[in-house]
């Protein structure tokens, strides 16, 4: 039961009791995507795809290899072949057109993937600011202590003001004349 100060009877607010599911979400938050998100917010956006490309070019290439080194040794093993008149630069121009299709086609669909990836992440943490700005407005309103925010986590403002000065400070002249 409520009494008219907004107390239920064992003296729990409601305010408490929001406070409380805010708190619990934030804690999922950091428990399931805070690591990682943290260190991907601390990245330009290209800067990520550019990392994550990478893996993926190299992860395409090492499996590429294997199925190359399987197809030599198949190749060679075959008794039909005679190999005094294998054409072995034919057969190697082929294999590097094989691993260049195979990068181009990592290089796409890694790129498709961390760019999603990165969207992924920057609206989970827009969501996670918003419940952060959500848990301070009810602090400000009850008067009590106020919350502190993680390590590695600002405000969007904040952040964008950042952002901007590193951008200003970091382009070089030939980045310069492509924004004007």
């Amino acid at each position: 039961m409520n009494n008219f100060n907004g107390e239920s009877s064992n003296g729990i607010t409601e305010k408490n009791v929001e406070r409380i599911k805010i708190m619990a979400r934030l804690a999922i938050y950091d428990k399931t995507f805070g690591e990682d998100d943290k260190k991907a917010n601390d990245l330009y956006y290209r800067d990520y795809v550019y990392r994550k490309n990478f893996n993926y070019r190299l992860a395409f290439l090492l499996g590429y290899i294997m199925m190359a080194i399987f197809y030599i040794v198949a190749t060679f093993l075959d008794p039909s072949i005679d190999l005094y008149n294998f054409d072995f630069m034919q057969f190697g121009i082929n294999l590097s057109i094989g691993a260049g299709i195979m990068l181009l086609a990592a290089t796409l669909i890694g790129s498709l993937a961390s760019s999603s990836d990165y969207k992924r992440i920057k609206y989970r943490l827009k969501g996670y600011f918003s419940l952060m700005n959500e848990l301070e407005r009810l602090d400000q309103t009850r008067g009590g202590l106020r919350s502190k925010r993680p390590e590695g986590l600002q405000p969007q403002n904040k952040q964008r003001k950042e952002i901007k000065e590193r951008a200003n400070t970091t382009r070089s002249p030939r980045d310069s004349n492509k924004h004007r």
